[in-house]
């Protein structure tokens, strides 16, 4: 039988939590205003910040009332910050899809049916960007010479994400290339 165990290397991203840094994300607050704190090697955590966001404005909003609905809605999206916020109206569509799947059934063919149109749509899009960049000569990814590297370990700061690489500028990277995940 083989030996268990976790390679290291799969936690070199892992940055040490001060105590403050460990207060912010059991209060949530890991990805306020442009922070990006992972505690440990949880790295999807990011996603629970949002949501807890979500939930409480949802909360505010549902069970208060007059102006202390609006303002504790004020308050935790100015808490949350606009990076948070900007995926709110994503989360209520989920909402309204949840509550309207609850109370409207539809039938197997009208459900192939929209499975069906949502794909002509999609490929219908498709062709139009590519058309579009034809068009208007749209630079792609596929202009750009690539480097494949593996990421050694990232940080982050209020300002911007650093990402540590096993390449360097003997393969061609440069300072300021984009990263494409």
């Amino acid at each position: 039988m083989g030996r268990a165990g976790a390679d290291p290397g799969l936690y070199t991203h892992v940055t040490p939590l001060t105590p403050s840094g460990l207060v912010i994300c059991l209060a949530f607050m890991n990805e306020a205003w442009g922070l990006h704190l992972i505690p440990g090697s949880n790295v999807p955590f990011w996603s629970l910040r949002y949501e807890a966001v979500y939930y409480a404005i949802f909360g505010a909003w549902y069970y208060g009332s007059g102006a202390t609905r609006l303002l504790g809605c004020l308050v935790l999206a100015a808490l949350a910050g606009p990076r948070i916020l900007s995926l709110f109206p994503l989360w209520l569509m989920g909402c309204a899809a949840s509550h309207i799947s609850r109370r409207y059934r539809i039938g197997r063919p009208a459900g192939w049916a929209g499975f069906i149109l949502t794909a002509v749509a999609a490929q219908a899009a498709i062709l139009q960007y590519q058309e579009l960049a034809a068009q208007e000569n749209l630079e792609s990814l596929k202009d750009y010479s690539n480097v494949t590297c593996q990421v050694l370990a990232y940080g982050a700061s209020n300002v911007r994400l650093t990402v540590e690489i096993n390449k360097g500028s003997s393969s061609g990277i440069r300072p300021g290339m984009p990263v494409v995940n």
